[in-house]
């Protein structure tokens, strides 16, 4: 498979937007034109929830079919780092930026996909939920924060930034709640692990990070309740 190039300088030196604006052109805009789809659909599911609380079912899963639609047709040089895709080493050799960029967009993809789902948790332990479905939805994605920042080789000063902080804080937060609703002993073995990992990663960014650090705190609260190695 060929790839395109990115943007040639006189394209960006021009300021004027190329011909070919398809999402698979292996480009640095690319980036920034999914995270816009992704900043609206979150805002536009917050205005809506305020309006309407009472439509949550309906707005969770409008809110997730669309963020799932956008993990779904993720250019591959976007893909996140448990997809394979036929990108090769070269190419990322060439342009540093692709893996930045496909860590940053895809931890915010599933950020907001399990913090929106996770609106439906009130709902999950009656007998006939509102939001049948979301607990594991939210939980997946959760994990696949975990995950892909576990799974990255970012360098310690790009592992304090705020963002990756808190989106690893709040992957924390939400499996560490439901690890008491767990179904069964393999699932508590496995959401304890995640969260044991979680920590794990955030005490590598505590220096210089005062949020890093009253995160670790917090989720060590947790896992020390829940009995956590």
């Amino acid at each position: 498979m060929v790839l395109p190039l990115p943007f040639e300088e006189e394209e960006l030196d021009s300021g004027e937007l190329p011909e070919d604006l398809s999402l698979n052109r292996l480009s640095p805009w690319v980036y920034h034109v999914i995270l816009c789809q992704t900043a609206t659909i979150h805002h536009r599911f917050n205005r809506a929830l305020h309006k309407t609380p009472h439509d949550l079912d309906v707005l969770v899963k409008d809110a997730d079919e669309a963020l799932a639609s956008i993990i779904e047709r993720l250019p591959n040089h976007l893909q996140p780092s448990m997809v394979k895709t036929s990108l090769s080493h070269d190419v990322e050799d060439r342009y540093p930026w692709l893996q930045w960029q496909r860590l940053d967009l895809t931890t915010n993809l599933f950020s907001v996909r399990a913090t929106i789902n996770y609106q439906c948790r009130r709902y999950w332990d009656e007998t006939q939920p509102i939001c049948p479905g979301h607990r594991s939805v939210s939980l997946e994605s959760a994990r696949s924060v975990i995950l892909l920042f576990g799974d990255s080789r970012l360098p310690v000063h790009q592992r304090r930034y705020m963002t990756y902080t808190l989106r690893l804080y709040y992957a924390g937060l939400i499996i560490g709640s439901e690890i008491p609703r767990s179904q069964d002993a393999r699932e508590t073995a496995i959401l304890k692990n995640d969260l044991s990992d979680c920590i794990s990663l955030l005490q590598q960014a505590t220096e210089l990070n005062e949020e890093a650090e009253n995160s670790v705190e917090h989720l060590i609260e947790i896992a020390l309740a829940l009995d956590v190695p």
